[in-house]
């Protein structure tokens, strides 16, 4: 696995190959029109002579109970906000004239951004595919396709990586596998892998995926798994797969001893990788590095190509299954210091110019290495949208997609956007955007602003980093054990603050109101009920504090060339409650003596 084998091609990609004519997305993008054009003469035609049903591939649904109700209740809203407004209009602060106009210009805003929010939901429409249509349209036999091939756009899918340790080549692999086992002809799928970093275990461990994906993607299909992630598909419970597996024909292993891979820096032919290497050195880094095209599985037959029957070499039957897949390529584009080579946007570039050459595919999907199909089908729903009539004004398909567990929680969807999404940020969102807002606006936002202010007037940079992940005895043997170690930071000085202030903001606002002749209730209920607010929004805060299995964050001090710890929940509880006593005794105290008096 370490060393590259003789005869591997490795190519530079030179900067020429930008002015291939078939490279440009403005050719891309007629070759589809004129591809789509044609294929429709082509299904008008052959549904006039067969006399096929030219049935549509997608129909809209529209739920009129659901939509009723909806469109009530947001009536119902309308109202309430324009009386609140005009409530707001009609009784001016005489006293404060600047800003209640202010507050009155940001409410009015917001009033009409929410009211743009609303209107795409009044009228909710669910799209719904229709694959058997398709199907009896493009891969059905005819008589101007006899043998029945299909007649489905070419697709080439985009994967893009840049650092290996960030984003580890095990998901990547995972998001390789599901896309070279999705239910769509073989001769027409094509996947490209972004390697911005060059990096030589990405390669490697493209190399290793696809080896064991002519074993994990037979097998999807002849038991049809869904997902078809590995990852993700052993990670279900078993109830909840769609199929369970026979341990006859898949046996998983966990070795005893893991295997020592050297590290491979030169090739069996005595020449240098071409990318960067583990450690960075002259022409070999991460940004000053060659371009490198491998083809790691060749284009496939048009035929299909069955497998073989189980023997003592191979597990699974495979004589009823294609067996055939496909074409996967890595790419790492050159990158040389001094050049502004445009990120994530330069990379699809690098890839759409390969496309171009390799397999010139009209349509193009666009993942992410964390991201995975998790409906095999997807590219066939996708396509409902771009051949059905009017398909050739659609330009973009949101594409069921999920992420891994390892960056981001997953965001699962059907078609275009979910119901309730992140993204828009409304519904069942909101109380979860206003626990970020809260958190992010009293320590990483003021922290931020400072970090700005301290480096472009004192030239003095501040860093921090995020883990997700606390230390524990057993990481004595890790490198990066020190950045599991959650230490005193500045950036937990405002939320504390906040918290303590509220807390005694109650303590203060409950004994005035005991020890007052004329208690007013309401008032310190309204008081409080804000101040509660503010701290179940901090909750979250508090409860990270705490660490894990009881680690606290711990604030170092140094006293000379001597260094004390001292628990930051124990300090600032303590001080926190010794705060409190003292106030509550000052109250009494004046209390008695104005009794006295």
């Amino acid at each position: 696995m370490g060393v590259l084998r003789q005869g591997t091609i490795v190519d530079r990609i030179d900067c020429n190959i930008q002015n291939v004519v078939a490279s440009t997305m403005e050719e891309r993008v007629k070759q589809t029109r004129k591809f789509q054009f044609s294929l429709s003469l082509r299904l008008a035609e052959a549904g006039m002579i067969a006399g096929l049903s030219l049935s549509p591939l997608i129909s809209g649904l529209v739920e009129l109970a659901v939509t009723c109700l909806v469109r009530l209740l947001i009536a119902i809203r309308v109202v309430a906000l324009g009386l609140f407004l005009a409530w707001r209009i009609r009784h001016p602060n005489r006293e404060a004239m600047w800003l209640w106009g202010m507050s009155i210009t940001c409410e009015i805003w917001f009033a009409q951004s929410w009211i743009l929010d609303q209107l795409p939901k009044l009228c909710p429409v669910h799209r719904v595919t229709d694959l058997s249509v398709l199907k009896e349209r493009f891969e059905s036999p005819n008589l101007r396709n006899p043998k029945g091939r299909s007649d489905l756009a070419g697709t080439g899918v985009f994967v893009s990586t840049a650092d290996p340790e960030e984003e580890p080549p095990l998901v990547t692999a995972n998001t390789i596998l599901s896309i070279l086992a999705v239910d769509y002809p073989v001769e027409k799928l094509a996947c490209y892998l972004s390697d911005d970093g060059g990096s030589l275990l990405t390669f490697e461990a493209l190399a290793e995926t696809s080896s064991f994906a002519r074993i994990w993607v037979p097998f999807c299909r002849k038991h049809k798994l869904e997902p078809r992630s590995p990852e993700a598909y052993f990670g279900l419970k078993r109830e909840d797969r769609m199929h369970i597996m026979p341990m006859k024909s898949f046996e998983l292993g966990n070795p005893t001893e893991t295997e020592k891979v050297p590290r491979a820096t030169w090739m069996s032919d005595g020449s240098h990788w071409p990318g960067a290497w583990d450690s960075g050195e002259a022409d070999h880094s991460r940004g000053d590095h060659a371009g490198i095209i491998q083809a790691m599985l060749a284009p496939p037959n048009a035929e299909p190509v069955f497998g073989v029957e189980a023997n003592g070499e191979s597990l699974l039957d495979t004589t009823e299954i294609d067996i055939r897949l496909p074409m996967l390529v890595y790419v790492s584009r050159e990158k040389r210091p001094g050049f502004d080579h445009n990120k994530k946007a330069g990379a699809m570039n690098a890839l759409v110019r390969t496309s171009a050459i390799m397999s010139n595919g009209p349509s193009i999907l666009n993942l992410d290495c964390d991201h995975y199909i998790s409906n095999s089908l997807a590219l066939r729903e996708g396509m409902c949208f771009m051949l059905d009539r009017g398909g050739d004004r659609i330009c973009h398909v949101q594409f069921p997609q999920q992420r891994m567990e390892f960056i981001a929680s997953y965001l699962q969807s059907l078609f275009f956007w979910p119901v309730h999404s992140p993204i828009t940020q409304c519904d069942l969102s909101s109380p979860l955007v206003g626990l970020l807002k809260v958190i992010g606006g009293t320590s990483a936002h003021p922290a931020a602003v400072l970090q700005g202010l301290l480096k472009v007037i004192a030239g003095f940079d501040i860093s921090f980093t995020l883990t997700y992940k606390s230390a524990t005895p057993e990481d004595g043997d890790d490198e990066f054990a020190d950045l599991y170690v959650v230490k005193w930071s500045f950036l937990v000085v405002p939320p504390i603050t906040i918290m303590i202030l509220n807390l005694n903001v109650i303590a203060v606002g409950v004994a005035r109101t005991m020890y007052s002749p004329f208690p007013q209730w309401s008032r310190l209920l309204g008081g409080v009920f804000f101040s509660f607010w503010v701290l179940s929004h901090l909750y979250p805060f508090a409860k990270g504090l705490m660490g894990r299995r009881g680690r606290v964050p711990t604030m170092f001090t140094f006293l000379g060339e001597h260094e004390v710890s001292v628990p930051l929940m124990k300090f600032s509880t303590s001080s926190m409650f010794s705060f409190l006593f003292i106030l509550i005794h000052l109250l009494c105290t004046v209390r008695s003596f104005c009794a006295c008096r």
